[in-house]
C-alpha cells in the first residue's frame, strides 16, 4: 500500500493545482522547484513540456521523502493506508501554541472523531486531551497540547491526504520537548505506558495554513497541563 498510495500522491501533485495550497510555503517551493510560478489562476494545462517533466519529478521525491517519513515513524497500519483528496470536511488537530511551527502540522483528525471525543470524554478540557493522546498515537513525543484547531474544507477545492488507522505506541515524554539540549545536561525521555491508537489518521503533506481556526484554548498550570 505504501507504493501504491506515494504513486497516487506524486500523480495528484504532477496533474492538479490545489489552491487552497497556495499559502502553504512547501507546496509554492514544490512549484517553482519545477520552474513554475505560483500563481491563484495557474492553469497545469497550459505548462510546457518541460515544467511538466520537471514537476513529474519533483513531486516523485517530495513524496518519496514524504512517505518514508511517514512509514519510519511506525505510527500507521500500512494495509489501512490511502490517498484522498479532501473537500466539503472539517479536519481538527491538537496543538501546542508555543510549539515549532504552531498550529500548522501534518497530522489530524476527522469531525466525527472529535465528536466521539466530545461525547465520551465529557467537557473537562484535561479528559478531552487525554482521550486524544490515548487514541491519537501518533509521535514517540507528546507535547503539551493547549488548544484545538480546525481546517474547514468548504466548496470544490481540494486538499491531498493520506489516511490510516493509528497503531498503538509508548508514550515518550522528554524533559526538553523543542530546541536543543542544554551545555552540560544529560536529557532523557521517560517512558509513560502505552497509547492505544486504533483511530484513523488524517495525514497532510501540505496544509492549507490561512484556513486554520482556533476552536477551543484549554487553561493551563505552568507546567502547560490543562486544568481540569
Amino acid at each position: 500500500m505504501w507504493t501504491k498510495v506515494q504513486t497516487e500522491l506524486e500523480t495528484a501533485l504532477a496533474t492538479k493545482f490545489f489552491l487552497r495550497l497556495y499559502y502553504d510555503k512547501a507546496y509554492t517551493e514544490l512549484l517553482k522547484e519545477a520552474g513554475i510560478r505560483p500563481a491563484q489562476d495557474l492553469d497545469f494545462a497550459k505548462l510546457s513540456a518541460a515544467q511538466s517533466r520537471d514537476l513529474k519529478n519533483v513531486a516523485k521525491l517530495r513524496m518519496s521523502l514524504f512517505i518514508g517519513d511517514l512509514k519510519s515513524k511506525m505510527a500507521v497500519e500500512g494495509s489501512t493506508l490511502q490517498y484522498v483528496a479532501l473537500k466539503n470536511q472539517t479536519l481538527y488537530r491538537a496543538a501546542n501554541s508555543a510549539g515549532p511551527g504552531s498550529p500548522g502540522g501534518i497530522w489530524w483528525f476527522t469531525e466525527d472523531i472529535w465528536k466521539q471525543c466530545q461525547r465520551e470524554a465529557g467537557v473537562s478540557d484535561s479528559k478531552r486531551i487525554h482521550w486524544l493522546h490515548q487514541r491519537l498515537a501518533v509521535c514517540y513525543d507528546w507535547s503539551k497540547c493547549d488548544r484545538i484547531v480546525k481546517i474547514e474544507l468548504t466548496g470544490l477545492s481540494e486538499v491531498p491526504a493520506v489516511q490510516a488507522i493509528g497503531l498503538p505506541k509508548m508514550r515518550f515524554d522528554s524533559p526538553r520537548m523543542f530546541g536543543n539540549p542544554l551545555p552540560g545536561i544529560v536529557h532523557q525521555a521517560t517512558m509513560h505506558g502505552g497509547l492505544g491508537g486504533g483511530l484513523q489518521q488524517t495525514v497532510l503533506p501540505f496544509i492549507p495554513r490561512l484556513e486554520i481556526r482556533s476552536v477551543l484554548t484549554f487553561a493551563t498550570d505552568k507546567l502547560g497541563n490543562p486544568y481540569r
